[in-house]
Formats: C-alpha cells, structure tokens, sequence
C-alpha cells in the first residue's frame, strides 16, 4: 500500500465510502466529499441529558421505551407521534395519496425509535421537515409518483431540507437501505445535492491547494479581456460555503421547471442538473455583486465550464441547454406579475427564484378544478398524467390562461402595496423597534384594525423578529403571515438554535450545554 495511503489511514481522516477519497468538505453541518460530492453520514452525539421542556412546540423528542414517570414520561412521547400521525393524514390526503398513509406511520414510528437508539435523543429538524420526508420516502417504496417541490410548496420549506432529511431516513432504515438510487432516479431534484457538492469541493481544492487553483483560472479564463478577472472573482465568490444550501434548492426547482417544461425530453439528466446549477450560479452571483450586475454571454461561459469539470459534462452541451432554459425562463417571466412585460434574459435571470414560484404556482392553478371547468375540461387537480403532459404544460397556455384569473391582477397591487411598507419600515427603523412586540403581546389584537392596518402591523412585527423573507412577506396572504407572527412570538428558549438545519454537531459546547439545560 503506498506511503500516503498509510499515512491518512493511520491519522484517523474520513474516507468516502464511495470513491475512497480523504479530501473531505464541511459546510453548515454536513461533511461531504469533495472529489465525488457524496454526502457522509452525520457524527451522532452519544450523551444523556436532563430536559426540561418550557412548551409543546420543541424540535427533540424524548425516548420512547418504557421508564419511570416524569416530565419527560411516556404520555408525552405519545402526543407528539399523534401529533405526527395526524400531520402525515393530512399531508396524504392533500396529495391524494391516502393508500401510503400507515406505510408512511410506520416509517415515521422506525426513523424515529432507531434515532434515538443511536443518538439517545432525536431532534435538530422541524416536526413538519420529518413528516414530509417520510410521506416522500413511503411514496418511493410504494412507486408513486411524488416530487420534492409537491411537499415543499405543502408545508412552506426548502427543498434541500426535506431531501436531506428523506436521505436520513433512507440510510437510518436497513429495510430502506436500496431505496435510495430508486429515489434519486425517480426525482431528479435528489441529485442536484451532489451536482452542488462537486462544484463547492471543487472550489474547496482551489482554496488549499495554490497550485491547483492556478490550472483551475487557466480552464477557466476564456479570450477576450472582458473575462480575464472574473473567473478569479467567480471562485473567490464560491468560497462562501453557506450559500450552498440555497443553491441546492434553487437548482432543484431548476431541474422541476425543466420538466414542467418540456425541456428535459431526450437530454441527460446530468446535462439538466449542470444548467440548473449554472442558473443557480448566475442568480446568487447577481445578487450579491455590485460592480458587476449584468454578465455576458463570456461570462457565462466561465460559469459553465467550472460547474462541468467537477461533474464529467460538456460546457458546450450545457451552454446550448441553458440557451434554451433562458428561453424559457424569458417566457414563464410573464407568471409573474410585478415584473414588466418587456423582460430581457439578464432581468429575467436576476429574478429566476420569482418566476420559478410564480411559473409553479400558475401551473398548480390551472390544473385546478375550478380552471378545469373554465375551460370544460375532465381534468383534476391529482391527475398526474395530466401533471406531465408536455403539451398541456406550456407556457404559452398557462400564460393565456392565467390573464382569466382576478388573482393575477390582484397578486400584483398586494406587491405593490406591501412594497411600499417595507420601504417606510426600512425608511424608520427606530419607529419600527418601538411599535414591534418580543411576544408578549396577542396577535388577536389586530382583529379590531381594518385589513390594511393590520398587514402593516403584521409586516412590521415579521420584519423585526426576521423568520420569513422578502419574497414571503410580499406574497404570503394575510392569514398565513399571521399564523407566522403567532408561531414565532411565542416565548422560545434558544430560537436561534432550532433553524430546521441545526443539529447537534452544528453546536459549540457552550451552546449545547445551553440548549440541554
């Protein structure tokens, strides 16, 4: 065996499971590897705590063999697997998938009871976040069609959380243990992880090894004098580790609108998930640069060839793909409805997350019943036949359609309104700290305002406390933005430690000490 071989062997160093390489990524709790992308399994925390729960809405659950009474006694486990149970009905009989409801209890009931074997306690993810993964993973032993983005747009999270908590699940079970490349193939959306995590491995070489990262700008560096500095920046860019979970789901809305589409038709998946990361690339890279806010068609092309070379694809195969992407894009611009009508590509791109949601959303609402018979049609809103119709699924005719719907209209004069209020928010701070609640006060207290009012308290309060986005607040209907408020200000211990990506290898010792307390 070579020397370099021992050597790593005999330090203790990971090794991917897969490939067999040392060269190991950490980034927002995960370890990856940075030569194939597989993501490694997640250190486990061997320990035994004391809780003391100060509400219901915790992110752990506590053991649920046989012990003595207390605090944390039986009766209270039980609750919360109700609670579970109640929230997988609900999430199967709103996907008209009712017939995987008790094979989607049970895997809950074994992912959870064989976590707690191995970590003596299970948490680090929302309740909500489990459910849809075991609704996904049931789905996918059952062999029905059920799509990551579906149960994303069901309870209002990412992509990468639940597809990463669905992996969990899949490698925790031994009876689920081949069920994973069965997933991935299934749902495209899987894969756009590991394209990710190739692109950000490939980075992390560049950032430890000056030598490499020297061949790297000399692939990457294109003619004409307008490149010559961007590769550079693009890779001092990517260096940021924390956007890759945000380029994780927007990639793998990318490959869900290729499809939805037509455009993934005869072209290889590994094709498909480059662009999608290429447009990912291109959206976080506009909207964090300030000099330079357009990117030409060089630029692109720099953009190409590094998501290529870590993934074993064609840059010009992906150029041509991603020519017609933005095509399409361009087209699905017209969903969205505060964005003017003579969109150009750039525009449409440094908006691609608006009009992925819009393009979706309009789909879902033409293959609803009440659009069903508008246009005289036998369809429903579960026919997933009908779902992947290429031809009943262009843009062009949703587009048509939309423009019927009073919500289009409506849609963009709540934009415009609450555009508005964010501006006078972000205008006076000071007014806004002063008239903000730390949960203490009822938020039925706004039932005596009129509806304007209360948006711009609710606005105003969501602003403060920061657990929603722009997007979310300029979009979200009233209620809903309500309902967050009411969750959010809720007296928590330790709030900033219950992001659905934290878990307990994410934490110092101080702040798991603080969160066991």
């Amino acid at each position: 065996m070579p020397k370099r071989k021992l050597d790593e062997q005999e330090s203790g160093l990971e090794q991917c499971r897969e490939c067999g390489s040392y060269d190991m990524v950490h980034s927002v709790g995960d370890t990856y590897c940075g030569n194939c992308g597989t993501v490694l399994d997640e250190p486990e925390l061997q320990a035994h705590y004391q809780y003391e729960p100060t509400q219901t809405h915790t992110t752990y659950i506590p053991h649920l063999t046989d012990s003595p009474s207390s605090r944390f006694s039986n009766q209270w486990s039980r609750e919360r697997l109700r609670e579970a149970h109640l929230l997988i009905s609900s999430y199967t009989g709103r996907l008209e998938l009712q017939d995987i409801t008790e094979r989607a209890q049970r895997i809950f009931d074994d992912y959870i009871r064989k976590r707690m074997e191995q970590c003596a306690w299970a948490f680090g993810s929302t309740l909500e976040v489990r459910v849809a993964a075991c609704v996904f993973v049931a789905a996918q032993a059952a062999g029905k069609q059920l799509f990551l983005v579906q149960l994303s747009k069901l309870i209002s999270s990412s992509v990468f959380s639940i597809g990463r908590e669905a992996r969990q699940v899949i490698r925790t079970l031994d009876t689920l243990k081949d069920l994973l490349a069965k997933a991935e193939l299934a749902d495209p959306t899987m894969q756009a992880e590991t394209a990710v995590n190739r692109v950000f491995g490939y980075v992390h070489k560049t950032k430890q090894d000056p030598k490499f990262a020297d061949k790297v700008l000399q692939l990457l560096i294109g003619p004409g004098k307008t490149v010559r500095a961007f590769p550079k920046q693009l890779l001092d860019f990517m260096q940021n580790e924390t956007l890759r979970p945000r380029m994780v789901a927007t990639a793998a809305l990318g490959v869900e609108f290729f499809r939805t589409c037509g455009l993934s038709t005869g072209i290889n998946l590994n094709t498909q998930l480059c662009a999608a990361v290429s447009l990912a690339i291109e959206y976080y890279y506009k909207a964090d640069s300030l000099e330079l806010c357009t990117l030409r068609r060089g630029h692109r092309d720099v953009i190409y060839k590094l998501v290529a070379l870590p993934n074993s694809a064609s840059p010009n195969t992906t150029a041509r793909f991603s020519a017609r992407a933005h095509k399409k894009l361009l087209e699905a611009a017209q969903t969205v409805p505060w964005l003017a009508k003579d969109v150009s590509i750039d525009l449409a791109t440094g908006h691609l997350e608006d009009i992925l949601f819009c393009c979706q959303q309009a789909q879902a609402w033409m293959f609803s019943v009440g659009t069903a018979e508008q246009h005289n049609d036998a369809e429903s809103s579960g026919d997933l036949e009908n779902y992947n119709s290429v031809e009943q699924l262009r843009i062009s005719k949703v587009v048509s359609a939309l423009s019927t719907a009073p919500a289009f209209a409506q849609a963009e004069l709540l934009r415009q309104r609450r555009e508005a209020i964010l501006e006078r928010i972000g205008q006076n701070p000071v007014s806004i700290e002063a008239e903000a609640v730390d949960g203490t006060i009822a938020v039925n207290d706004n039932a005596e305002l009129n509806t304007e009012e209360r948006e711009a308290r609710v606005l105003k309060r969501l602003w403060r406390l920061n657990v929603v986005d722009r997007n979310a607040l300029l979009s979200l209907p009233l209620h809903t933005l309500e309902g967050l408020l009411e969750a959010a200000s809720m007296p928590r211990k330790n709030v900033e430690l219950d992001a659905p990506n934290v878990g307990p290898e994410d934490m110092t010792n101080e702040e798991l000490a603080a969160y066991l307390h």
